[in-house]
């Protein structure tokens, strides 16, 4: 078929009338379903054919020419860098993550007690986010606010001695929020962590913002927080409740 042709050789193809041209016989699908004019143009990635353009006509009159085969193979072209450049942005995404990961494997050397509590909190984050069909941008987003959303402890830990659980829990959410201010890229990542240990009716903390003011993607975290805490650490002596006593 003309898809194998373009597939196999990695080059646009233009036939202006099948039923003429040599490169095709009488059984292939292209003269069988009179199709008289096709152009065919290969999308590539890293030298492969990951999809093509593909025009047909039936019509007599008016068939694609070389100029057509030109357009056809200039969208094909663009689209091929668009697959490009999306890739290298889904690398670089991924090697970041990668990066915010081992950040985060640092801070639980001094909060042990959590430990793998971010991780499962940006997996609750996911899943939440998908029942609220967000975008895989804000997605994106939520995650990586979700790993970073005690990265705060990390100052605290190393700038105060002998700091009472209170000071702490206060006094991270600050020093998060301006780490995380200081890495490029990071503004849509800001809000979500300043308000993650907010509450719906203002009593938490350290802004005693309502629901009303704090973003969406925030109070996904915030349950999700909460969540993770409950079934960790909370209950009689820390040991954590089951699921369906935190539900």
């Amino acid at each position: 078929t003309i898809f194998k042709r373009v597939l196999s050789s990695g080059r646009p193809l233009l036939t202006s009338d099948a039923t003429v041209d040599d490169r095709f016989t009488l059984s292939e699908s292209i003269v069988l379903n009179k199709i008289r004019s096709v152009i065919c143009a290969p999308i590539l990635y890293r030298g492969k054919v990951e999809g093509v353009l593909y025009f047909h006509s039936t019509e007599n009159e008016d068939p694609f020419v070389q100029a057509d085969l030109e357009v056809a193979a200039e969208g094909a072209l663009q689209m091929s860098l668009f697959m490009a450049g999306h890739q290298a942005v889904e690398l670089n995404r991924a090697g970041f993550v990668r990066t915010v990961k081992a950040l985060v494997t640092a801070m639980e050397i001094f909060d042990t007690r959590n430990k793998g509590h971010s991780e499962r909190v940006a997996e609750y984050c996911t899943a939440l986010g998908r029942q609220f069909e967000l975008t895989p941008e804000q997605l994106y987003h939520l995650r990586l606010a979700a790993l970073l959303h005690d990265v705060g402890k990390l100052a605290v830990h190393h700038s105060l001695v002998g700091v009472k659980k209170e000071q702490i829990m206060e006094q991270h959410v600050y020093a998060g929020e301006k780490i995380i201010n200081q890495i490029e890229g990071m503004e849509e990542i800001v809000p979500i962590v300043r308000y993650h240990h907010e509450r719906a009716d203002g009593s938490g903390y350290p802004f005693k913002v309502k629901n009303e003011d704090t973003p969406l993607l925030a109070r996904i975290l915030i349950v999700a927080v909460a969540f993770d805490e409950q079934c960790n650490i909370g209950g009689v002596g820390g040991e954590g409740l089951q699921v369906k006593d935190v539900l």
